[in-house]
């Protein structure tokens, strides 16, 4: 009983880890939002960063988890050439992040 109550906080723990590292780079493209002309080519590097730190922390990079979703969704969304467009789902992403740390604080 006791493992499966420590391994479900383990879960937990790392999820939640999850979120706030997607906070930590949706944080750095709000910075640059408005510094650049080219959003695409921010974004992905950002996204790759991004992955490469789950990646580290050895935290699940699926595509069910929600964290992996929100960066997939913004990756779409880049295909389209509206930059207003591109502004709104980088700024969609950082609020969405916002409200998920804000909830398991």
């Amino acid at each position: 009983m006791n493992y499966n109550i420590s391994s479900e906080v383990y879960k937990q723990q790392r999820y939640h880890q999850s979120w706030r590292i997607s906070l930590k780079y949706s944080t750095i493209l709000m910075n640059n939002i408005d510094k650049h002309h080219n959003l695409y080519d921010v974004v992905t590097g950002v996204y790759k960063q991004y992955i490469s730190e789950l990646n580290t922390h050895k935290l699940v990079t699926i595509k069910d988890k929600k964290y992996i979703q929100i960066w997939e969704t913004i990756m779409n969304t880049l295909q389209n050439n509206n930059t207003k467009l591109h502004k709104g789902s980088i700024k969609l992403l950082h609020q969405t992040n916002v409200q998920r740390v804000d909830r398991i604080r």
